[in-house]
């Protein structure tokens, strides 16, 4: 009967030793039952609450549920199968009651609804991005508007014949910035195509603007900065869009050294891990708080942010679709460690990738 049952299911003594599992158990966690001898061993069964934290013995259903007395609805957990991936599944777990009212064991099911949980994570993001496309609209052309206004503002002040040397060079710096906001404006997240040519461009000029951007905040907040240039290739990219994946990058290694810190950045020339092509490696290495496995996995996703009401969980989920647009790629490595911790990004830029 229990293996012919449409979902898993375990068995427990009172002490918590597991002593059965079923057919489809082992279907849906692609591993063997783990004949756990008591609770605290139940946190072998690797899994994970909705907000990252790895569930322990005692958190899971089954010795809440033989301590309490009484049946536990169905929660949802992202378990790590046997075959090292990940899936969503939901365990519901009740006591087994003797005719003396005794606990003397317990019994969990075990469903699988990881397909059921993306299906409707892919829905719901679906309707954001749906919202924020016409979000972008609307503010990109209320935008324009007054960009357009200052513009030529700054054209007709640049040609007063008045106007001194020293100020037409303070007029045209001003005139670029505005021409800059106006571009990210034009392809803000990415609902709008980029408005000027791909050129080839060097990393040294990708990374000083940034660099420029960056030197107040980095002075302010006691980070020290240490630069490697070893890359002398040129890459054909729409630079803008390359800066604005640079500026998120440094921005967040910023934010994570709240109390001071070290910024490295190397570059360098490089070949793609992935088809072997030349290109451009920019690496950006900061000694902050550093992010867990949950939260690195989790940070190019659209809307994710650790920043609280200070993020917006766009800025590397944007990033991340610039660099595609590149035929590019872009990893992370972050640790937590004590006395270790910090995070790597490493950018790479093909030389010519056809744009």
């Amino acid at each position: 009967m229990l293996d012919n049952l449409p979902v898993g299911v375990v068995l427990a003594k009172a002490s918590g030793e597991i002593i059965r599992g079923n057919q489809r158990l082992d279907e849906i966690l692609r591993h063997p039952l783990r004949k756990s001898l008591d609770i605290e061993e139940h946190g072998q069964w690797v899994a994970f609450h909705g907000d990252g934290r790895r569930v322990q013995g005692a958190e899971f259903p089954l010795p809440r549920a033989m301590s309490a007395g009484h049946a536990l609805p169905a929660e949802e957990y992202l378990y790590e199968r046997g075959d090292g991936t990940q899936a969503w599944i939901s365990l519901a777990a009740a006591p087994i009651v003797s005719v003396q009212g005794e606990v003397t064991g317990g019994v969990v099911s075990v469903t699988d609804i990881d397909q059921q949980k993306r299906s409707e994570a892919a829905l719901i993001q679906n309707e954001k991005l749906a919202a924020v496309g016409r979000l972008a609209a609307s503010i990109s052309h209320e935008i324009n508007n007054p960009l357009e206004a200052v513009t030529n503002l700054l054209y007709l002040a640049r040609t007063d014949a008045a106007v001194s040397p020293e100020m037409k060079v303070l007029l045209d710096t001003a005139d670029q910035e505005l021409s800059r906001v106006s571009q990210i404006v034009s392809h803000t997240l990415r609902f709008h195509r980029q408005s000027t040519n791909p050129r080839a461009v060097s990393a040294d000029e990708l990374l000083e603007p940034t660099l420029g951007l960056f030197g107040g905040r980095l002075q302010n907040s006691a980070i020290s900065l240490k630069v490697r240039r070893r890359s002398v290739a040129l890459a054909t990219c729409f630079e803008g869009e390359i800066r604005q994946v640079l500026n998120n990058l440094v921005g967040n290694a910023v934010d994570a050294m709240k109390s001071g810190g070290r910024l490295t950045i190397h570059t360098s020339d490089s070949h793609s891990r992935k088809t072997g092509a030349a290109g451009i490696r920019i690496t950006i290495a900061d000694t902050g708080h550093g992010m867990d496995a949950y939260i690195s996995r989790q940070i190019f996703n659209a809307f994710y942010t650790t920043k609280g009401i200070n993020g917006t969980g766009l800025g590397l989920w944007i990033s991340w679709g610039i660099i595609e647009k590149h035929h590019g790629d872009l990893r992370v490595r972050s640790s937590i460690t004590s006395g270790k911790s910090g995070t790597v990004f490493m950018l790479f830029i093909p030389l010519n990738v056809g744009l």
